[in-house]
């Protein structure tokens, strides 16, 4: 087994801003994100398609542009690959990725998580 003395943590994430970042996680998950802002309170940026499993706005699994259209300017709920969920308030949607802002606290569950940060 090999052990690694440094283990990223969300502060390795957050140095990343202006950057597509690719985010491993212990279980396997990769999530990629660009960062635009962030503080103690909100993280702001975008996350591609292929990061998470579902969208969920007013309770209804999104899939198609025109569904998540409806839902701009409205909390969802994002589902990683992994089960976690997030909730996340969806300002765009695009054929590639979705952007908007999450309460920065809904991070901190999966910190202990992170095998590697790379932006």
């Amino acid at each position: 087994m090999h052990y690694n003395a440094f283990r990223p943590s969300i502060h390795d994430v957050f140095r990343c801003f202006q950057k597509w970042t690719t985010i491993h996680l212990s279980d396997g998950t990769t999530l990629t994100a660009y960062l635009v802002s962030g503080d103690l309170n909100y993280a702001n940026g975008y996350l591609m398609h292929n990061s998470y499993q579902s969208l969920r706005c007013r309770g209804m699994k999104v899939h198609p542009m025109q569904q998540a259209q409806s839902c701009l300017n409205q909390w969802v709920t994002v589902t990683l690959r992994n089960g976690f969920s997030l909730d996340f308030y969806l300002t765009s949607y695009d054929g590639q990725m979705i952007g908007g802002v999450l309460p920065t606290r809904q991070l901190l569950p999966l910190a202990h998580q992170i095998m590697s940060v790379d932006c």
